[in-house]
């Protein structure tokens, strides 16, 4: 299984966040790297290590936290590489480099070379701004991907009263919504405050509680 994970509040800005996929946990890493305050949040699993499948989820989700206006932390804006990917040979080498410092080599490489990575904020803001109006809409395939992607990870959801009485079962998130949109004549992006409410970042979401099956 790949996981899909959100790391909140890097360096400490709430504006700031990084999508990964893992197969297990990684919140000591990033701890590390973005400071303790951070949160960690699984927000999707697909049952595959194949990145033809993990990766077009792992890019709708840098995309859509990018149009709700969050500076992601990702070096690579479309995903990387994930679970399963890197052979055997391939993994000793990374063990015998990060014993070796190479890793600390590579970053001040990086930082002498003005690496997007250790851009200012004064030069974050204007690639900010060159890039207005510039972004390109998913290729039909990619749609395609994204779509098959999330059918493959769709979990059942269960819908409580304020009593924690069983109300209805749902399918998906998305079929959820569609039912309070029709029912309730909600608008927006329903399926990320069901979310919320799943994860505990808050306690209901239209007037129930929410958990997975």
């Amino acid at each position: 299984m790949t996981k899909i994970y959100l790391v909140e509040n890097c360096y400490g800005d709430p504006n700031k966040v990084y999508i990964g996929k893992t197969k297990n946990s990684r919140i000591g890493p990033h701890k590390r790297t973005y400071g303790k305050n951070i949160i960690y949040t699984i927000i999707d699993e697909i049952h595959s290590l194949d990145h033809k499948v993990w990766k077009p989820l792992e890019s709708y989700w840098i995309e859509q936290f990018r149009q709700w206006g969050f500076e992601l932390m990702n070096i690579n804006k479309k995903g990387g590489q994930g679970p399963g990917i890197y052979s055997e040979e391939s993994k000793t080498k990374m063990r015998k480099k990060r014993k070796l410092g190479t890793g600390k080599k590579i970053s001040k490489k990086l930082k002498e070379n003005n690496h997007p990575q250790y851009y200012t904020d004064e030069v974050k803001e204007k690639i900010s701004k060159g890039n207005k109006g510039k972004s390109k809409p998913f290729t039909k395939e990619h749609q395609q991907n994204m779509l098959i992607a999330k059918r493959k990870q769709a979990k059942p959801l269960l819908m409580f009263d304020l009593d924690d009485n069983l109300i209805r079962e749902w399918e998906s998130k998305g079929q959820a919504a569609e039912w309070i949109k029709e029912t309730k004549k909600r608008q927006g992006n329903l399926t990320s405050q069901i979310k919320d409410a799943i994860f505990g970042r808050q306690k209901t979401a239209f007037g129930y509680k929410w958990k997975y099956k």
